[in-house]
């Protein structure tokens, strides 16, 4: 048994590519194994930024063996009437190398077919590898983007340099596409020259290239680099940021030497994520915090690739490169607190938010007056104070976007934290300058949301904004494409509702927002046709509805219960959420199911009446069985108590209120006919069942509840 190994060299592959594929190019490279049928003992894949690696451990010499069936022709047409073989039985025998002798018969669902067992043959390792691994690379190893490096009509993500290729200490003849023929050889970190190295077997391979500075195993790399920066930290008693920022880094480096470097005092003036932005986000280094007060320590961590000996000239190469990030950024901070924010709302109008929805100074008066339109709807939730300072963000919330700093490339990510640095800079209260920032939140999944009201708000019509002018003009997200976040948007709506206990009426925000639109002199216009409000509205609807069952399963409940608020939940939010908490308390109870399998009952006679329900008129005097005037008598004693407590949104007390119905009802359809022949006496039933369905359906559509059978 030997071990097989081939190490496939490129140019510098993007460490993103490298992390998201790394388990899948493991997957895919034991495939390739069993496929064609490699007898092995281990599968691993390393990478780092100049090398792919593949190796199998304790390799059998031959391939496995395996016998298979192989189908001839129906065997009507393999003999011919007097039993003897036709030319197709004959070309089958032929391509197959087999005699009558290997036949037999086996009986199919389409007739009696001839069969054949056949021992496939066990190839040398050498020879399956050499003839199949140009394919693997190909078809298997796929990037998001790839290249052309050569004349022929071959891409790749890098172009490719060389092909180790080792079976024990024996060279495997690997020949990519006549541009790259495999040998024994493998090479250095380019910064140590790039040195050609023999390996002279392929069970000495992560060695050799050790100590030629190259660590080929990437989750050794990890470890390497995270154990080295914990060590740095704890010397400051502090933390490090972003950790996330490893991966990248193990896929950035080949040996991952670890070292610390000081920042210069005047650059420590600037706004901590203006230093994380220029440190982390750009070099891929990281900062440090205090643990005692959480404050940018003035040092950062780098992670290297040349020996330590050579650790001085890195440490002055990454100084340089930062001191001129942050003597810009210093600049542009200094220039933009000359100006007070206030002033650079003007600005915005020579900001384009979308060609057809207009400037961002358009976008902020038309989010800031669908605000002022939708105020009533607010007045429970907000002070007097809070609604000043939501008028006063909504001067503020987007004029970062044209200060020096935010307008620069390398700093677009600030938006919105560099609006609240400045706003607290130049004296705006708290809440106001926080919420510049907050009104982003989420960002992306799992992100937090605002902490203060103003945020909050903000946000929120900010999104619907968004929202619903890119739905006007027809720009909306189609497969995985979103170019606009409408679904995080929505998604970021739906969780101010939920988990902010945002008491807000979405389907009236909605068609406040539509009509906004439109007084602006758009039109509902969707594929050539003009819609009405409600179509539109529908529209929007059935695209949060989408966003509602995502978020909500997401969050543990079943998708009957999620069915039985859906549309409940669009005008009463709050109130949707505590009658699905309760309802997934309650499924658990018999006496519940037994309560809605009921209801289910009583809803398809109803609806199977096809008569206008609300025609429907009761007469008491007759209801002619005792089941039914037991069923009325216990509608009579429930129904004041249950609007009682409608009106005060106990939910839990109507549905406790509900179960009294739970027996009566059982008993009722049990001996009760409704759809008798009496004409009146039918139409009282259905009367009567009519309003106990309108005392159920305060909590939404309890028929949608599902119980699975037993």
């Amino acid at each position: 048994m030997k071990r097989l190994l081939i190490e496939v060299g490129v140019e510098e592959i993007p460490a993103r590519f490298l992390e998201s594929n790394k388990e899948k190019f493991k997957k895919d490279f034991i495939e390739y194994l069993d496929n064609n049928r490699i007898d092995y003992k281990e599968a691993i894949f390393y990478a780092t930024p100049r090398r792919l690696v593949f190796i199998a451990e304790r390799v059998n010499e031959k391939q496995k063996q395996l016998e298979v069936e192989i189908q001839g022709p129906p065997k009507n047409i393999a003999f011919d009437n007097k039993g003897n073989p036709t030319k197709a039985l004959e070309s089958f025998l032929k391509k197959n190398s087999l005699t009558l002798e290997d036949l037999s018969e086996k009986e199919t669902n389409k007739g009696i077919y001839i069969v054949a067992k056949k021992i496939l043959s066990q190839d040398d390792i050498k020879d399956v590898v050499s003839k199949t691994f140009s394919s693997f690379i190909k078809e298997r190893l796929i990037f998001p983007k790839t290249m052309r490096w050569t004349t022929k009509k071959i891409s790749f993500v890098r172009p490719i340099r060389w092909i180790l290729a080792l079976f024990g200490e024996e060279l495997i003849h690997i020949n990519f596409e006549d541009i790259v023929v495999s040998d024994k050889y493998s090479y250095s970190v380019r910064f140590l020259g790039n040195k050609k190295i023999l390996i002279d077997r392929a069970e000495n391979f992560e060695k050799i290239l050790e100590q030629n500075n190259v660590i080929v195993d990437h989750n050794r790399r990890f470890t390497k680099i995270k154990d080295s920066i914990e060590k740095i930290a704890d010397k400051f008693n502090s933390y490090y940021s972003p950790s996330d920022l490893i991966w990248e880094n193990v896929f950035l480096t080949e040996y991952a030497n670890v070292d610390y470097n000081k920042i210069d005092d005047k650059f420590l003036e600037l706004p901590d994520q203006v230093l994380t932005n220029s440190i982390a986000i750009n070099q891929k280094y990281f900062t440090l915090f205090s643990k005692d007060d959480n404050k940018l320590l003035g040092y950062y961590i780098f992670v290297y690739d040349l020996n330590e000996k050579y650790v001085n000239n890195v440490k002055k190469g990454t100084e340089k490169v930062i001191k001129a990030r942050l003597n810009d950024a210093l600049f542009f901070y200094n220039e933009d607190l000359k100006v007070p924010l206030i002033s650079l709302k003007e600005k915005l109008k020579g900001v384009l938010f979308e060609k057809t929805l207009g400037s961002m100074y358009e976008k902020v008066e038309r989010t800031k007056e669908l605000y002022q339109k939708n105020l009533y709807l607010l007045d429970s939730y907000l002070t007097e104070d809070e609604k000043e300072n939501i008028i006063r963000v909504f001067d503020l919330y987007k004029n970062d976007l044209v200060t020096n700093m935010v307008s620069e490339k390398e700093f677009t990510d600030l938006q919105g934290y560099m609006g609240k640095i400045y706003a607290l800079k130049q004296g705006e209260k708290k809440n106001v300058a926080y919420a510049i920032e907050e009104h982003y939140f989420p960002r992306y999944s799992g992100d937090i949301l605002p902490t203060t009201k103003e945020g909050l708000i903000v946000g929120f019509f900010d999104k619907i904004d968004t929202i619903v002018g890119f739905f006007i003009i027809n720009k909306l997200p189609s497969g995985s494409k979103d170019p606009y976040s409408l679904r995080r948007h929505s998604l970021g709506i739906i969780r101010y509702i939920i988990e902010k206990e945002l008491d807000i009426s979405l389907n009236k925000i909605f068609e406040i927002s539509i009509q906004h639109y439109m007084e602006k002199g758009f039109k509902l216009i969707h594929k050539k046709k003009e819609l009405t409000l409600e179509e539109m509205k529908d529209k929007i609807r059935e695209f949060f509805a989408i966003r509602l069952d995502s978020y909500l399963q997401e969050k543990g409940y079943s998708y009957d219960l999620i069915d039985v608020i859906k549309d409940k939940f669009f005008d009463e939010p709050i109130l949707s959420m505590k009658i699905i908490d309760l309802l997934k308390d309650f499924k658990s109870k018999k006496e519940f199911e037994k309560l809605i399998y009921s209801y289910k009952r009583l809803k398809n006679i109803l609806e199977k009446s096809k008569l206008d329900l609300n025609s429907l008129s009761f007469d008491l005097n007759l209801l002619k069985e005792e089941k039914e005037k037991k069923l009325y008598e216990v509608y009579k004693t429930i129904e004041r108590d249950i609007a009682n407590k409608i009106n005060n949104k106990d939910i839990k007390g109507t549905i406790e209120s509900l179960l009294l119905f739970s027996q009566p009802l059982e008993d009722y359809f049990n001996n009760v006919m409704v759809m008798v022949n009496d004409e009146k006496l039918k139409i009282n039933r259905l009367a009567t069942l009519k309003l106990i369905k309108d005392l159920f359906e305060y909590l939404g559509k309890l028929e949608n509840i599902v119980y699975e059978k037993t």
